[in-house]
C-alpha cells in the first residue's frame, strides 16, 4: 500500500481496486488460503521506464522486472517487440491517440481568425456559399411542401 500518500491518479487507484476485490471474501476462490494481495507502490531508481542498447541488459522497470526487484510494473507503458520478448504484457486497459508535435514558427502570430489558415481564402468563401445555399433550397423547399410549413394562425387564412 502506499500510508503515505505520495503517489495519486488513476493506476495507484486501479491498483488498490485490485487489491479490494482480490481480498473480497465472495471472491476467495482469486486469493485462497487467506492470501493477502500486498503492493508497495515506488519510483524506479533510474527514473526511465526501460530500454536496452544490446538486447540483454536492460534499465527502468524492466530491469527490475528481470532482476526480480519488482513482481509487477504498473505504468502507462509502451509495448513493444523489444520489451515483449523479455517481459509479458497484460492487454492494454487504455489507448491514447497518437500526438503531433510540431516547433511554433517565430513569425506567425496567434491571432482570433488563425484556425482558418489551413485553408486558402477561396475554399472558405466556397463553404460560405455552399452554407448560405443550402440553407436558402432548405427554407425553399420547406416552405412549399405541404407537410412543412403550417400556418401559425391558422384562422387567418392571410398569415401564411
Amino acid at each position: 500500500t502506499d500510508p503515505e500518500h505520495r503517489f495519486y491518479g488513476f493506476l495507484p487507484k486501479l491498483l488498490n481496486e485490485m487489491k479490494m476485490f482480490l481480498e473480497d471474501p465472495e471472491r476467495a476462490s482469486f486469493c485462497p488460503d487467506g492470501m493477502k494481495f500486498r503492493y508497495v507502490i515506488h519510483k524506479v531508481v533510474d527514473g526511465n521506464f526501460g530500454s536496452s542498447d544490446n538486447g540483454k541488459d536492460w534499465n527502468g522497470m524492466i530491469g527490475e522486472l528481470i532482476r526480480a526487484e519488482a513482481d509487477i510494473a504498473v505504468a502507462p507503458l509502451t509495448i513493444n517487440k523489444q520489451r515483449q520478448e523479455v517481459v509479458d504484457f497484460s492487454t492494454p486497459y487504455r489507448e491514447f491517440g497518437i500526438t503531433v508535435i510540431m516547433k511554433r514558427n517565430d513569425g506567425d502570430a496567434s491571432d482570433k481568425f488563425s484556425f482558418l489558415r489551413p485553408l486558402h481564402e477561396l475554399i472558405w468563401i466556397y463553404v460560405l456559399v455552399a452554407y448560405i445555399s443550402v440553407t436558402a433550397i432548405l427554407y425553399v423547399v420547406g416552405r412549399f411542401t405541404p407537410y412543412e410549413w403550417h400556418n401559425p394562425h391558422p384562422c387567418n387564412q392571410d398569415s401564411s
